[in-house]
């Protein structure tokens, strides 16, 4: 079961970005997420995990699967689509255990395009395309976590400027840290502390989580 609330929102730090000729400060916006549910909701009806899915802040999730969180700063160079581009509000995972409830907490979402440049002797340029969020589970914010990367964007998004910036991601795939995460503090099977529930279902490295648009409108800088 998939259930939108609203909580209060969190604090955002606006990352300086290096003034160019092609970079462009997002200044307002918002990203939809159009959730995976084929593969997500298992996790939702399967009477032996029943995690819940809400969002937090000022995040909303509709009746037909798709989250929306605003865009509140950020800036991308468009020659390269190199940049970052913040969120507020966020995601929040419950599951009741036999020890409690369990909960897992992303927030303030950042989408981060790093591309490096080639050097000399010839190194190609590399480009690394990722969602990174501010974690908490079960209230808590996890020694050496923090920010981590929750979602790895396999391939290149698309970037068009006319009105607004959009880029669009094809898909959203659940990092390594953020499954450990969430199979660990939900106790889902995958976990070594996991009661034997072999027929339930539990995340994985690169599960598909959704396809997402990010339009922000924009100022030259």
């Amino acid at each position: 079961m998939i259930k939108a609330l609203l909580t209060g929102a969190a604090a955002l730090c606006l990352a300086a970005l290096p003034a160019s000729a092609d970079t462009f400060r997002t200044v307002s916006g918002s990203t939809a997420i159009r959730l995976n549910t084929a593969v997500l909701t298992p996790f939702f009806t399967n009477p032996a995990v029943n995690v819940v899915l809400t969002t937090n802040g000022a995040a909303k999730l509709g009746k037909t699967g798709v989250l929306s969180l605003p865009i509140v700063g950020g800036g991308v160079d468009v020659t390269d689509s190199d940049g970052e581009i913040i969120h507020s509000g966020g995601i929040k995972f419950s599951r009741v255990t036999a020890t409690g409830l369990k909960t897992v907490v992303f927030t303030n979402f950042m989408l981060e395009l790093k591309v490096s440049e080639p050097v000399t002797p010839p190194v190609p340029a590399t480009a690394t395309y990722t969602v990174t969020a501010i974690v908490s589970d079960n209230g808590n914010i996890p020694p050496a976590a923090g920010r981590i990367v929750l979602f790895d964007i396999p391939t290149a998004p698309t970037l068009t400027k006319a009105k607004k910036l959009v880029l669009n991601a094809s898909a959203l795939n659940l990092s390594t840290a953020a499954t450990t995460l969430l199979n660990t503090t939900l106790v889902l099977p995958s976990s070594p502390a996991a009661p034997p529930l072999p027929a339930s279902p539990a995340f994985t490295p690169g599960t598909n989580f959704g396809a997402a648009v990010f339009q922000a409108a924009f100022k030259k800088i």
